[in-house]
Protein backbone atom coordinates (compact mmCIF):
# COMPACT_ATOMS: atom_id res chain seq x y z
CA UNK A 1 0.00 0.00 0.00
CA UNK A 2 2.82 2.40 0.84
CA UNK A 3 4.49 1.77 -2.53
CA UNK A 4 1.26 2.51 -4.39
CA UNK A 5 0.77 5.70 -2.36
CA UNK A 6 4.35 6.77 -3.09
CA UNK A 7 3.97 6.11 -6.83
CA UNK A 8 0.70 8.07 -6.87
CA UNK A 9 2.29 10.91 -4.89
CA UNK A 10 5.14 11.09 -7.43
CA UNK A 11 2.65 11.03 -10.33
CA UNK A 12 0.63 13.86 -8.79
CA UNK A 13 3.71 16.02 -8.22
CA UNK A 14 4.84 15.64 -11.82
CA UNK A 15 1.42 15.86 -13.47
CA UNK A 16 -0.87 17.87 -11.23
CA UNK A 17 -4.33 17.19 -12.60
CA UNK A 18 -6.73 19.97 -13.53
CA UNK A 19 -9.74 20.69 -11.34
CA UNK A 20 -8.40 18.79 -8.35
CA UNK A 21 -10.36 19.24 -5.13
CA UNK A 22 -9.48 18.05 -1.64
CA UNK A 23 -12.55 17.19 0.43
CA UNK A 24 -12.47 18.01 4.14
CA UNK A 25 -14.18 15.72 6.65
CA UNK A 26 -16.94 18.26 7.26
CA UNK A 27 -17.95 18.18 3.59
CA UNK A 28 -17.79 14.40 3.36
CA UNK A 29 -20.02 13.98 6.42
CA UNK A 30 -22.41 16.69 5.24
CA UNK A 31 -22.82 14.87 1.91
CA UNK A 32 -23.59 11.66 3.80
CA UNK A 33 -26.27 13.31 5.90
CA UNK A 34 -28.12 15.33 3.25
CA UNK A 35 -28.83 14.68 -0.41
CA UNK A 36 -30.04 18.26 -0.88
CA UNK A 37 -27.05 20.29 0.21
CA UNK A 38 -24.14 21.78 -1.68
CA UNK A 39 -21.72 19.15 -0.36
CA UNK A 40 -23.74 16.30 -1.87
CA UNK A 41 -24.34 18.16 -5.13
CA UNK A 42 -20.68 19.11 -5.57
CA UNK A 43 -19.46 15.56 -5.02
CA UNK A 44 -21.71 14.50 -7.89
CA UNK A 45 -20.00 16.96 -10.26
CA UNK A 46 -17.90 14.96 -12.73
CA UNK A 47 -15.83 17.95 -13.82
CA UNK A 48 -13.70 17.65 -10.67
CA UNK A 49 -11.23 15.06 -9.39
CA UNK A 50 -11.84 14.59 -5.66
CA UNK A 51 -9.29 13.56 -3.06
CA UNK A 52 -9.13 12.80 0.65
CA UNK A 53 -6.27 11.43 2.72
CA UNK A 54 -6.09 8.67 5.30
CA UNK A 55 -6.52 11.26 8.05
CA UNK A 56 -9.89 12.43 6.66
CA UNK A 57 -11.02 8.80 6.32
CA UNK A 58 -10.05 8.04 9.93
CA UNK A 59 -11.67 11.25 11.19
CA UNK A 60 -14.92 10.54 9.30
CA UNK A 61 -15.08 6.97 10.64
CA UNK A 62 -14.42 8.24 14.17
CA UNK A 63 -17.17 10.91 14.01
CA UNK A 64 -19.66 8.42 12.56
CA UNK A 65 -18.98 5.85 15.29
CA UNK A 66 -19.12 8.37 18.15
CA UNK A 67 -21.65 11.01 17.08
CA UNK A 68 -23.52 10.12 13.90
CA UNK A 69 -24.18 6.39 14.32
CA UNK A 70 -27.94 7.05 14.53
CA UNK A 71 -27.96 8.76 11.13
CA UNK A 72 -25.40 6.96 8.98
CA UNK A 73 -22.78 4.23 9.13
CA UNK A 74 -19.43 3.20 7.69
CA UNK A 75 -21.10 1.29 4.87
CA UNK A 76 -22.64 4.53 3.62
CA UNK A 77 -19.27 6.26 3.97
CA UNK A 78 -17.49 3.67 1.85
CA UNK A 79 -20.32 3.60 -0.69
CA UNK A 80 -19.97 7.37 -1.07
CA UNK A 81 -16.19 7.13 -1.44
CA UNK A 82 -16.61 4.51 -4.16
CA UNK A 83 -19.40 6.22 -6.04
CA UNK A 84 -17.93 9.74 -6.22
CA UNK A 85 -15.08 8.47 -6.63
CA UNK A 86 -12.83 9.90 -3.97
CA UNK A 87 -9.14 9.11 -4.37
CA UNK A 88 -7.47 8.34 -1.04
CA UNK A 89 -3.96 9.74 -0.52
CA UNK A 90 -1.42 8.70 2.07
CA UNK A 91 -1.05 11.13 4.96
CA UNK A 92 1.59 13.83 4.46
CA UNK A 93 4.94 13.39 6.21
CA UNK A 94 4.94 14.88 9.72
CA UNK A 95 7.82 17.20 8.85
CA UNK A 96 5.58 19.04 6.34
CA UNK A 97 2.83 19.80 8.87
CA UNK A 98 4.62 22.43 10.94
CA UNK A 99 4.57 25.03 8.15
CA UNK A 100 0.75 25.10 8.26
CA UNK A 101 0.37 25.56 12.03
CA UNK A 102 0.38 29.35 11.66
CA UNK A 103 -2.69 29.16 9.39
CA UNK A 104 -4.91 26.45 10.94
CA UNK A 105 -5.30 24.42 14.12
CA UNK A 106 -2.78 21.63 14.64
CA UNK A 107 -5.45 18.98 14.04
CA UNK A 108 -6.21 20.45 10.60
CA UNK A 109 -2.62 20.55 9.34
CA UNK A 110 -2.73 17.07 7.70
CA UNK A 111 -5.75 18.21 5.67
CA UNK A 112 -4.17 21.48 4.53
CA UNK A 113 -0.79 19.85 3.81
CA UNK A 114 -2.32 17.19 1.57
CA UNK A 115 -4.60 19.69 -0.12
CA UNK A 116 -1.67 22.00 -0.87
CA UNK A 117 0.55 19.17 -2.14
CA UNK A 118 -1.94 17.46 -4.46
CA UNK A 119 -4.84 19.73 -5.33
CA UNK A 120 -5.80 23.25 -6.35
CA UNK A 121 -8.85 23.66 -4.12
CA UNK A 122 -9.77 22.61 -0.58
CA UNK A 123 -13.49 22.49 0.16
CA UNK A 124 -14.54 22.70 3.78
CA UNK A 125 -17.28 23.87 6.10
CA UNK A 126 -14.77 24.47 8.91
CA UNK A 127 -14.54 28.21 9.65
CA UNK A 128 -11.03 27.87 11.02
CA UNK A 129 -9.77 26.34 7.79
CA UNK A 130 -11.81 28.78 5.68
CA UNK A 131 -10.05 31.68 7.42
CA UNK A 132 -6.76 30.48 5.89
CA UNK A 133 -7.97 31.18 2.33
CA UNK A 134 -5.55 33.49 0.55
CA UNK A 135 -2.79 32.84 3.08
CA UNK A 136 -1.40 29.60 1.60
CA UNK A 137 0.21 30.01 -1.78
CA UNK A 138 -1.22 27.78 -4.50
CA UNK A 139 -4.29 26.67 -2.56
CA UNK A 140 -7.79 28.06 -2.74
CA UNK A 141 -10.02 27.27 0.24
CA UNK A 142 -13.79 27.62 -0.09
CA UNK A 143 -17.14 26.06 0.76
CA UNK A 144 -18.89 23.59 -1.54
CA UNK A 145 -21.60 26.19 -2.14
CA UNK A 146 -19.07 28.79 -3.28
CA UNK A 147 -17.49 26.35 -5.71
CA UNK A 148 -20.87 25.31 -7.12
CA UNK A 149 -21.90 28.94 -7.68
CA UNK A 150 -18.61 29.62 -9.43
CA UNK A 151 -18.94 26.46 -11.56
CA UNK A 152 -22.45 27.43 -12.67
CA UNK A 153 -21.30 30.93 -13.64
CA UNK A 154 -18.72 29.55 -16.07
Amino acid sequence: MELVAELFRNFMVVTKLANTVFVDTSVLLSALLSTRGASFNLLGNISFNFFINEYVLFEARDVISKKLYRYTNESNLFATIGSVPLHILANPPRKTLKQYEKFVELTDTPIVASARAYTDILITLDKGILSANGKISGLRICTPGDLLVEQRAV
